[in-house]
């Protein structure tokens, strides 16, 4: 078994062009594209009949190639017909070189010839494709150019961060916003809650609302209210005679608003638990409008074993009711 390690002091070269490449395309990220600042940085003239890329460095797969200032040129003919060209660089490991080639068609661009992997395949080919135009009787037109930099690491950190911007991510820290309840209700804590099954929930306010970049969470609303929600007594029977005895929830109406930049695109939906004093929750729907107004509508009944319950279904500012809702989210976008 043997081992080299490639760059050992020698007084024979003992780096070869293909060392350098694989070394050179890690450097590069893994990307193929022209460097910036550089000659003409591949752009294009026309000079008659032939198609000039100009001067400038490009990188594929490690392999880089320098066009001078004289640029490359491809060469077309005055054939009426319209064809359109796919102008792209070849590297050619196999016999140590690189060309500017054309391929064309009459329907459409054509596509190049595939790439070997140059770093698994030492003699392989590989390809770029630089620019398409189209050719009619000698008349070149529509120039699209379509190899594109590489850009440098810190242009990728700064599309990165800008993108997650974008999609929320980039703020770390949520800011608070102000909910302004409106009249006829009030903020309630959890332990205001009443009725069968409701036991002790932690002391504190909610009404929280937080925006972590373009997202924004409500992340809780506990209000109370003794005049905007009615609830009724209502017996019946079933289709097994037995009586059926519940009690009709109602009401509800505009509870609070919400900041302007706070606000969704579209109206969003979402439940709410209700609570009716001494008998038990029933379900609203919650809605928080691209006015910024979060309403209520509550229609539900729940059922009970005794009829009526003692004191159940009284609502008013000694006993009220109270709405609670956690975690109803939209995006600002």
């Amino acid at each position: 078994m043997s081992i080299r390690l490639i760059r050992q002091d020698s007084d024979t070269p003992n780096v070869t062009n293909h060392d350098d490449a694989r070394m050179v395309r890690y450097a590069y990220g893994g990307y193929d594209g022209y460097i910036k600042n550089r000659g003409q940085e591949i752009g294009y003239s026309i000079s008659g009949t032939t198609f000039i890329v100009q001067s400038g460095v490009l990188n594929l797969q490690g392999w880089e190639v320098e066009i001078d200032a004289n640029g490359a040129g491809v060469s077309i003919d005055n054939t009426a017909t319209k064809r359109y060209f796919s102008v792209y660089l070849e590297v050619n490991c196999g016999t140590d070189s690189a060309q500017i080639k054309s391929l064309y068609d009459t329907a459409g661009y054509p596509s190049i010839p595939e790439s070997d992997d140059l770093t698994k395949n030492t003699i392989g080919i590989a390809r770029l494709l630089l620019y398409h135009f189209t050719a009619t009787s000698g008349v070149i037109a529509d120039v699209e150019k379509m190899v594109e930099p590489i850009d440098y690491m810190d242009e990728f950190i700064e599309q990165i961060n800008q993108r997650l911007d974008e999609m929320g991510f980039k703020e770390a820290t949520a800011a608070d916003g102000g909910i302004q309840i409106q009249e006829g209700w009030a903020a309630a804590k959890y332990s205001e809650w009443v009725g069968p099954g409701i036991f002790d929930y932690e002391e504190r306010e909610g009404n929280r609302i937080k925006k972590l970049g373009k997202f924004v969470i409500l992340e809780d609303l506990s209000v109370k209210t003794g005049t905007k929600i009615s609830a009724d007594y209502n017996a019946t029977f079933g289709t097994n005679g037995k009586a059926m005895n519940y009690y009709y929830a109602s009401g509800g109406g505009e509870i609070a608003n919400i900041p302007t930049e706070y606000r969704p695109k579209t109206d969003i939906f979402g439940y709410a638990t209700v609570s009716i004093p001494k008998v038990g929750d029933v379900y609203g729907t919650l809605t928080v409008t691209k006015e910024g107004t979060i309403k209520l509508e509550v229609r539900s009944s729940i059922y009970v074993r005794t009829s009526p319950v003692s004191g159940g279904g009284v609502i008013n500012n000694e006993n009220p009711s109270a709405v609670f809702c956690k975690s109803i989210g939209w995006d600002l976008r």
